[in-house]
């Protein structure tokens, strides 16, 4: 998958999301700040994150993903 294809995916659930990539190739890492991670823990927001990308995940298409998620309250202090 390439960069794009994995932020569009991405904004398809989260709409309200803002992305800013890094890396590059299959070390692809997304700083991923949304409203939607109000009240959910690291781990919670990294499987809701993957839950979109199971069947990549799982054939190898998509891997090396490494994910910063944070709420807009946590990037505005």
């Amino acid at each position: 998958m390439t960069e794009q294809e994995v932020i569009a995916r991405i904004q398809e659930q989260l709409p309200e999301a803002y992305i800013e990539p890094s890396g590059q190739d299959c070390q692809l890492a997304l700083t991923i700040i949304s409203p939607a991670f109000e009240g959910k823990t690291l781990l919670a927001r990294h499987r809701l994150i993957q839950s979109y990308f199971k069947q990549e995940l799982a054939d190898g298409s998509l891997h090396a993903l490494s994910l910063t998620t944070k709420t807009p309250q946590e990037i505005s202090g």
